[in-house]
């Protein structure tokens, strides 16, 4: 490490990676400068609700309009008193009802074993209630956590995810940040997140801040209507601001 001292380091992080650059360079006063590629600025349950709203459109534009896509919704489980309608409300509902409980287990705990054994065992319990019909299409309990994507609540960086806060690291961040972003991102929206982390900065004393929005790029800095990488102008723009600093 002692050919690092005069080093000057910039971390580059992009989407979750990003959050990991936010939390080291909140932790040590070396860091040069920081650049966030489509990062979350808020918090996880509120990015995490806009990529759901994302996917609903997805959803409904793509599959929703074929009654058999409801169909298969309505026979995934026996644990409801009505049947799901065919609309983005109906959707809606199969969500909430389907994971809603996991996310109030998450929000509740801190502790990542507490977590996964609450989310287990509300499965399990969950599983012994559906009838046989239920029962004999999933065949075991694993794949009825699969069909319903359930395990995803109980992997560390799913959780991880949930719980992020960027109110934690931004306020102790003392160099300069720059962050990336494209308009057609579908997992972070931009707008908010780039208030939110400018905001958190000056909370904490730190007016070094720039933001470079892409348009037509999406979440891995794409501009598929042009070519499939982000352009040499847009990374040009990024190298000079941190040359400048």
């Amino acid at each position: 490490m002692s050919g690092l001292k005069n080093k000057k380091i910039v971390l580059i992080g992009q989407s979750e990676g990003g959050a990991t650059s936010a939390v080291v360079a909140s932790k040590n006063s070396s860091i040069f400068a920081v650049v966030l590629l489509s990062a979350a600025g808020v918090s996880g349950s509120k990015f995490m609700s806009y990529q759901a709203a994302c996917k609903d459109t997805l959803f409904m534009g793509t599959f929703g309009l074929h009654p058999e896509a409801f169909d298969v919704l309505n026979s995934m489980s026996s644990i409801k008193k009505k049947r799901y309608e065919q609309n983005i409300e109906g959707f809606k509902k199969f969500e909430n009802e389907t994971y809603g409980p996991l996310k109030d287990i998450v929000d509740k705990y801190d502790d990542y074993d507490t977590i996964a054994s609450h989310v287990i065992s509300y499965l399990e319990n969950k599983w012994n209630m559906e009838d046989e019909k239920t029962k004999s299409i999933h065949k075991n309990f694993a794949e009825y956590c699969v069909a319903h994507h359930h395990f995803a609540y109980i992997q560390p960086e799913q959780i991880g995810l949930l719980k992020w806060k960027p109110e934690l690291y931004f306020p102790k961040i003392t160099c300069p940040v720059a962050v990336v972003y494209g308009t057609r991102d579908q997992s972070v929206e931009y707008s908010t997140s780039i208030t939110n982390i400018r905001e958190l900065l000056v909370r904490g004393g730190n007016n070094k801040f720039i933001s470079f929005v892409l348009k037509d790029h999406n979440h891995f800095l794409e501009n598929k209507r042009n070519k499939p990488s982000i352009q040499d102008s847009s990374v040009d723009q990024v190298v000079d601001w941190i040359v400048r600093q």
